[in-house]
């Protein structure tokens, strides 16, 4: 019970710390003109540091196994992600970006959990 408790806080910090910064990178974007390659670039960075933050959260109760649970929850969370916004889409299809942001997000969670497993 520990274990997913931690997991689901983990979570939601995630989820909050990647809204609030796609909400702030969302007003910039109406001020600037930003190619769409930045863009996604910038997406992928937030979503990454939101799982970084996220699993090392999770981790830092548990106090073990942080890159499993890390790299679990965030392939998990990437999973969520892209079923919900392939349904609003209405396409499920996989592209390059999503690729990059699967291995940018799973390698952050993996960090993430190891540094809050070893946060005292």
């Amino acid at each position: 019970m520990k274990i997913t408790k931690n997991i689901f806080l983990g979570l939601v910090c995630s989820t909050v710390f990647t809204m609030v910064f796609i909400l702030i990178f969302s007003l910039i974007l109406t001020k600037l003109s930003i190619s769409e390659s930045h863009i996604n670039t910038i997406i992928i960075i937030i979503y990454g540091t939101g799982m970084f933050f996220g699993t090392a959260v999770a981790t830092r109760k548990i106090q073990k196994n942080g890159a499993i649970i890390g790299t679990s929850m965030t392939m998990f969370y990437v999973l969520l992600l892209y079923i919900v916004s392939s349904f609003f889409t209405h396409d499920f299809s996989i592209k390059i970006e999503s690729i990059y942001m699967l291995i940018t997000t799973v390698i952050l969670g993996g960090i993430g959990g190891v540094i809050g497993v070893n946060i005292k």
